[in-house]
């Protein structure tokens, strides 16, 4: 069977002209290439439907009309493949009259259009023995969409677009999902810069951009920050010999080459430093202290709560309440007490992170929000120690190394972060118990491959996992020349306000907002409220307000017509878990024109806290 690949803008003109020449038939050629059973349209070329045969004015086209449309394809480098032409209020096939008049050897596409609105296209070819049309397989590439994009896709993990560049295919996305196109594009209809877009595993910032070309079998991954090489030398020097004890605890690495006793003394001459004790942190802490890392830091200043312990493997049942450091202090010791643990209860931030970074070999991020991720990437370039970083959301994580020697940074992945709230965070979104186990303990690997010098550390190369589909996949990342950290001509050469780069701000104008106790109240006196609760489902599962509706916040644009109406409309409060999507549910509502509309300050959360304390909280 043939397939047919048709680019974005030759559809767009094909459905143009069909809705446009309604209730008669449209007509026009097809330009491309064909090659290997593949036929490649690259452009329509509307033409004129010369019959006045039948009520909708069948297709048919002039003999100077055709040989027209064959000189403009030879100028352009390429051929006639085939023709185009609508079908009024009619199933997009062919009927005996297309039959009676089509050539062999060119493809055939056919527009349903009903009451002028372009419907379902499809394209057909004549056998050689011209008794039958056959279908085209349309060759469409296949969209990769990840963990927090998927609420605008309809929860699909890969979706099928049409398009022969990276342009047609991410507008041909966007046109049929489009609540994806504000976190893809900026309203000027830029490509954002805290979102990559991969064709395979290339860069497309490396390639033509939005203009690099698809061929088929080509996957488009699109990778956007998320809030949760060749071998390097080790800069590390050996230790004193090992102990006795120590020889037997690390007796499963001395027998190996790429480790020895040499190596050995390395990892326990080096020092590492954690940026966080929690999820990915605990994984990683326990693999270096249990390598025989001789020192570990750690930077944290959160107390341990039921909530961490699915995840947080350094902290037990019996550590809640405690601060993390403490815990995290006696597991680690209880692993080896051979290594060092250092602890810092601090906030980091650019006027203690330089100082604390200082006296390492290697950070470890472990971070989970954007200011505090740039800020490790920018301190580590500026004091040139190698960033072994992890990021988990949901089912996804990712892990790299950067500022190393010659590699990429944090900045040259994504030179900005995205806006405050458009990446749900790990308590808004869940991330599974396991998850940063594995990223965790990747950066674990990268830290010891580093120190020991051998293997192929992470440097130019992004590794990403999807826990649900248990697949692995690697893109390739380069150093930007232009970066304003680890570029030829760096502009940032000394750390920055991060939380004003990140554009964590109080809001100029913050909603309306409510109280519970008010809300109770006004429940109470039995007045006429609508509770509109935009958490997920299974948040829905675990607690309710009761007599709430839910209506998810990426659903919402398309479902207003859910809400009340009218003049006499009950007055609407908003909620979530803590408040930070309801507020933007809010925003979204009084942009509607809603008016009358209450954002429920601290959430469910708070809700539980002072109002209904017999439900989860979670």
């Amino acid at each position: 069977m043939s397939a047919f690949r048709l680019h974005g803008d030759a559809e767009r003109l094909i459905r143009e002209h069909g809705a446009a020449a309604y209730p008669f038939e449209c007509c026009g050629a097809l330009i491309g290439t064909q090659t290997d059973g593949t036929t490649e349209i690259s452009e329509a070329r509307p033409l004129d439907n010369i019959t006045d045969e039948g009520p909708r004015r069948r297709f048919r086209v002039g003999s100077n009309d055709y040989l027209a449309a064959e000189r403009h394809a030879a100028s352009a480098g390429a051929d006639l493949v085939g023709f185009y032409h609508s079908h009024p209020d009619h199933p997009a096939r062919p009927s005996q009259y297309d039959l009676d008049h089509a050539w062999p050897n060119l493809s055939y596409i056919i527009l349903a259009v009903a009451g002028g609105s372009a419907r379902e296209l499809h394209s057909w070819r004549l056998r050689e023995d011209r008794t039958a049309f056959e279908e085209e397989t349309r060759d469409m590439t296949r969209v990769l969409i990840p963990t927090p994009l998927r609420a605008y896709t309809e929860k699909q993990a890969a979706v099928d677009a049409a398009g022969g560049t990276i342009g047609e295919v991410l507008a041909d996305l966007t046109g049929r999902f489009g609540d994806l196109r504000q976190h893809l594009f900026t309203p000027e209809g830029r490509l954002r810069s805290f979102v990559n877009v991969y064709v395979n595993d290339e860069d497309i910032r490396y390639l033509q951009r939005e203009a690099t070309p698809l061929k088929s079998g080509d996957v488009v991954s699109i990778v956007p920050s998320v809030a949760g090489g060749s071998p390097a030398p080790s800069t590390v020097a050996a230790a004193n010999d090992l102990s006795a004890d120590e020889v037997k605890r690390y007796s499963r690495h001395l027998i190996m080459p790429e480790v020895g006793v040499d190596g050995q003394r390395r990892l326990k001459a080096a020092s590492v430093l954690c940026i966080g004790a929690g999820g990915l942190g605990s994984p990683a802490a326990l693999y270096l202290a249990a390598a025989g890392v001789g020192r570990l830091g750690i930077v944290d200043f959160d107390a341990v709560d039921f909530s961490n312990l699915h995840r947080q493997i350094l902290h037990g049942t019996q550590d809640v309440g405690r601060p993390k450091l403490q815990s995290a202090r006696d597991r680690l010791t209880s692993v080896n007490p051979e290594v060092h643990i250092d602890t810092y209860e601090t906030t980091l931030t650019s006027k203690n992170a330089l100082d604390l970074f200082r006296d390492y070999d290697i950070i470890l991020d472990g971070t989970d929000n954007f200011p505090t991720r740039y800020l490790v990437n920018d301190a580590c370039v500026l004091l040139k120690k190698p960033n072994a970083y992890g990021s988990i959301f949901r089912f996804e994580g990712q892990a790299s190394v950067f500022a190393a020697p010659g590699g990429p940074c944090y900045r040259c992945l994504y030179p900005e972060p995205p806006p405050p709230g458009l990446v749900p965070s790990c308590a808004e979104g869940g991330v599974l118990g396991v998850l940063p186990g594995v990223i965790g303990t990747i950066q674990a690997t990268e830290a010891i491959k580093l120190i020991l010098g051998v293997g192929e550390p992470l440097i130019g190369r992004l590794l990403l996992y999807d826990a649900f589909t248990m697949r692995f996949r690697e893109l390739k990342l380069r150093r930007d020349p232009a970066c304003p950290v680890c570029g030829d001509n760096p502009t940032v050469k000394a750390l920055i306000d991060y939380e004003q780069f990140c554009g964590v701000v109080p809001a100029a104008a913050p909603v309306p907002e409510t109280t519970v106790e008010a809300l109770k109240g006004r429940i109470d006196r039995g007045d006429r409220l609508f509770i509109l609760d935009v958490r997920e489902p299974s948040e829905f599962q675990i607690c309710r307000i009761p007599g709430s509706t839910l209506i998810p916040l990426g659903e919402l644009p398309r479902r207003l017509a859910e809400l009340p109406s009218g003049a006499d409309r009950p007055d609407i409060v908003v909620h979530c878990k803590m408040g930070g999507r309801s507020a933007k549910a809010v925003q979204q509502l009084v942009d509607a024109g809603f008016t009358r509309v209450e954002n429920l300050k601290g959430g469910i959360l708070e809700w539980i806290d002072k109002v209904d304390p017999s439900q989860s909280k979670y």
